[in-house]
């Protein structure tokens, strides 16, 4: 995501608006689906282009079988913030019920602007997230498997 970030931005980061893409199973590894991006945050002038509104990121799924959708990964455009929204829960709970499988298999991932560190969410972590309790679980960089 960081090279599209670089092709569409011209950022070696994700501070400009977000970007996101499908977790698919497939042969037995985890891959990517397309990924995408939203609006831009700021204009060539430097103001919001949606004041009061969080920025947002719609995941193309391109055609891939629910039951083959094991989550997704989007980014925050702040330092430091991975706490997922309501509607990151709705997202998960929409691909649950489309896969017609529990929500409780598949994992929502966020990263921030940085793109360093990545955090992993079960559904179940959606109350203390509306509470502002960040429960996700980092994931580890030498590939020790998420929770």
């Amino acid at each position: 995501m960081l090279a599209q970030a670089f092709a569409v931005d011209g950022f070696s980061d994700f501070a400009a608006r977000e970007y996101g893409t499908p977790l698919i199973r497939s042969s037995g590894n985890v891959t990517n689906g397309a990924i995408t991006w939203g609006d831009p945050i700021l204009d060539e002038n430097g103001v919001p282009t949606n004041p009061g509104q969080q920025p947002t990121v719609t995941i193309n799924y391109g055609g891939v079988p629910w039951n083959r959708v094991i989550g997704y990964i989007h980014t925050h455009p702040d330092v430091g913030t991975f706490l997922p929204s309501p509607t990151d829960f709705a997202v998960l709970q929409y691909i649950a019920t489309q896969a017609g499988v529990d929500v409780s298999t598949l994992r929502l991932y966020t990263t921030d602007s940085l793109g360093q560190e990545i955090r992993s969410y079960q559904y179940s972590d959606k109350d203390a997230a509306s509470q502002g309790i960040d429960t996700g679980t980092v994931v580890n960089p030498d590939a020790t498997p998420c929770p």
